[in-house]
C-alpha cells in the first residue's frame, strides 16, 4: 500500500536471477529445500523437520538441501547433523551467487523468502511453507502453501505430476503482479532509462 498523493511509478524487477537448464541422468526428481538466512533459522529447522516426518514417502526424490548465500557453510553443516535427518540428502557449498542450475522437472521449496518469485519466474515448480510469522499482508502463491506433513506430502505428490504447461499457469499470473513480469521475460529497461522514461513523460 502507498499514498496515492505521492509520486509511484510502477517499474519492472531489476535483479533477476540466472537459470541453466541441466540434463539430469539420475531417475529421481530433484527436491530442493532453499533455507533461508541465519535470521530465519527457526524457519529453516522446521521446514528440515517436516521432511524428516515424511522420510518414508521420499524415495522417489533426489534432495539437495541449497544454503543461502549469506550463511557460513560450516555452520549449517553442523546445524543439520544435529537434526539427524532420515532422509539422504546433498548439502553442495553455497556459491555467492544466485544462481539455479536444476534440471526442468525440479521442485523447490521455499520458507519466507524473495526466492519463492525468483523461482516462479524462472518457471520452476515451487512449495511455499507458511511459518507462523505475524505478517501485515500476506503475498499471493501459486498453489496452497502447506503448514503441517500432512499438507507437505499433498501438495508434493499434487505437484510432481503437474505438467509445466499447467504449472506456468498457475503461477505466471503470481509473478505478474509481484515482479511485473512475464515468466523468463528479459527486462528492457535498466534503471537509468526507467528514470529518463518518467522524467520524460512527467516534461510532456
Amino acid at each position: 500500500h502507498f499514498n496515492p498523493n505521492s509520486n509511484v511509478h510502477l517499474a519492472q524487477a531489476y535483479l533477476r536471477p540466472d537459470k541453466k537448464i541441466i540434463n539430469e541422468m539420475s531417475d529421481k526428481i530433484p527436491l530442493i529445500i532453499c533455507l533461508a538466512c541465519n535470521r530465519r533459522l527457526p524457519e529453516n529447522i522446521s521446514i528440515l523437520n517436516l521432511m524428516n516426518s515424511i522420510c518414508k514417502d521420499l524415495d522417489e526424490f533426489e534432495i539437495i538441501i541449497r544454503l543461502h548465500p549469506s550463511v557460513d557453510y560450516n555452520s549449517y553443516l553442523k546445524i543439520i547433523k544435529k537434526l539427524e535427518l532420515k532422509f539422504k540428502y546433498l548439502l553442495p557449498l553455497n556459491k555467492k551467487k544466485f544462481a539455479y542450475e536444476y534440471s526442468n522437472n525440479a521442485i523447490f521449496i521455499t520458507g519466507l523468502s524473495g526466492v519463492y518469485y525468483d523461482l516462479l519466474y524462472l518457471g520452476f515448480k515451487t512449495i511455499f511453507y507458511r511459518y507462523p510469522y505475524e505478517l501485515f499482508e500476506e503475498l499471493p502463491r501459486a498453489i496452497e502453501p502447506f503448514e503441517d506433513k500432512v499438507q507437505l506430502l499433498k501438495q508434493l505428490n499434487a505437484i510432481k505430476n503437474l505438467k509445466q504447461k499447467e504449472w506456468i499457469i498457475k503461477s505466471k499470473s503470481v509473478v505478474n503482479y509481484t515482479l511485473n513480469h512475464n515468466i523468463l521475460e528479459v527486462k528492457k529497461n535498466n534503471f537509468m532509462l526507467d528514470i529518463l522514461d518518467i522524467l520524460d513523460n512527467k516534461i510532456k
